[in-house]
């Protein structure tokens, strides 16, 4: 996964958001990033936290045992699903 790391225990009042995707979401052939859609969305909602679950060739069955399997653990607020 990329972007940045967070406690799977969020505090009070914390927002988090869960990206699912692809290789659009893992941000394959981008350097930085902060350059990502995920990374522009994070700059933007600088006081929520986003997690990105996105992996290069996954389709979307994948996706949602990626949520099942390890984005609910974090108790997201919003599940964002590229496709």
């Amino acid at each position: 996964f990329r972007g940045r790391n967070f406690p799977r225990q969020k505090s009070a009042g914390q927002r988090r958001i869960a990206v699912l995707g692809d290789s659009i979401s893992a941000g394959l052939w981008i350097d930085r990033y902060e350059d990502s859609f995920p990374g522009v969305i994070q700059s933007n909602l600088p006081t929520a936290q986003l997690l990105n679950f996105g992996l290069v060739g996954y389709n979307t069955r994948q996706e949602v045992e990626s949520l099942k399997e390890f984005g609910l653990q974090y108790s997201p607020d919003i599940v964002l699903l590229q496709y």
